[in-house]
């Protein structure tokens, strides 16, 4: 039984990372972000002044993805890079713009899902989140990284 779940619990996270993955653009027209600039908005909002390589480790991805996302984001002006004050290394913030829009991201991401769990008891979305929490906490604890809430 056990396996049988497993199965399908990675076939199911399989469909939600394909939808999530696109930003539920072909049906939104309010998401401002893609992926990358979203998530590095989101880490730079709760860790701001964060090296290319912290942002690294903390997203998983190689050095050279980071770079060139970052540089696409404050091409947007969506971040900004300054010298860090205790070494010789530049540390990246999120600008007011980005913070801005990942703000309305975010609206615009929690009216998509409010359409799709509207017609949902209130304990159903609490469980959902508490059990979604739960397998992100497990995945973060494997990988070494926490994400901060």
């Amino acid at each position: 039984m056990r396996n049988d779940d497993l199965a399908a619990l990675v076939y199911e996270n399989m469909l939600l990372s394909r939808v999530s993955s696109s930003g539920y653009r072909p049906h939104r027209k309010d998401i401002l972000l893609d992926r990358s600039a979203a998530a590095l908005l989101a880490r730079l909002e709760a860790q701001p002044d964060m090296t290319v390589a912290e942002l690294s480790d903390a997203l998983g991805l190689d050095i050279s993805t980071v770079h060139r996302q970052l540089a696409a984001a404050m091409r947007q002006g969506y971040i900004a890079k300054r010298p860090a004050p205790s070494s010789s290394a530049k540390v990246h913030s999120a600008t007011d713009k980005g913070l801005e829009l990942l703000h309305r991201e975010i609206e615009a991401r929690k009216k998509t899902v409010d359409d799709i769990t509207h017609d949902w008891e209130d304990s159903e979305l609490v469980e959902f989140v508490r059990l979604m929490r739960k397998f992100n906490e497990g995945v973060e604890e494997m990988r070494g990284h926490p994400w901060p809430r």
